[in-house]
């Protein structure tokens, strides 16, 4: 477990080191689950503001991820399981609309680790690693999912990434 946590910091602290790779994962996450003008918002006013969003923009699947975020933050707070319901069915309908959204199955990827479903979200989160090796979110899920299921030393493909990582961690960090 100390190995996968040292891997994890020094994956991340990889990323952020450079500024400009900063900036654009900071650009790329906001994108992907928080709008600038909300993410300071307590999780009550963000879902308030974040539905009427979507009713001002239907079908809008950058709203409806970031309204499926705010649901599991909310569940996270209050352990109503109703949020994280609600966040499902909004990453259903983005699914439906667009089967290869990869904000869609990340999001997916988050419900399934708050159900316990660590199998299935670790091979989902290996095959979105795969399609962006730079989202240090996705590694971090694909490392829960794995330490969840007592795998995190287990070579082979779902610790692939993992290795891709460390060499990136070791030519970056001197």
């Amino acid at each position: 477990m100390k190995t996968t946590l040292a891997l994890i910091l020094c994956l991340t602290s990889a990323r952020w080191a450079d500024g400009q790779e900063a900036a654009k994962a900071t650009s790329s996450f906001e994108k992907r689950y928080s709008f600038e003008q909300v993410s300071h918002l307590p999780t009550d006013q963000r879902i308030a503001t974040l539905e009427k969003k979507l009713k001002a923009e239907p079908n809008n699947a950058q709203v409806e991820l970031a309204l499926g975020s705010a649901f599991l933050q909310k569940m996270r707070e209050t352990t109503d399981f109703q949020y994280m319901r609600r966040a499902a069915a909004l990453d259903e309908t983005v699914l439906r609309a667009d089967p290869d959204s990869y904000d869609g199955a990340r999001l997916s990827i988050e419900i399934d680790m708050h159900k316990h479903d660590f199998p299935k979200a670790a091979e989902n989160a290996r095959v979105l690693s795969e399609k962006d090796s730079t989202d240090t979110g996705m590694l971090w899920l694909l490392g829960d999912a794995l330490m969840e299921m007592g795998k995190s030393r287990r070579p082979g493909r779902l610790t692939s990434a993992w290795h891709r990582w460390a060499a990136i961690c070791s030519a970056t960090t001197g």
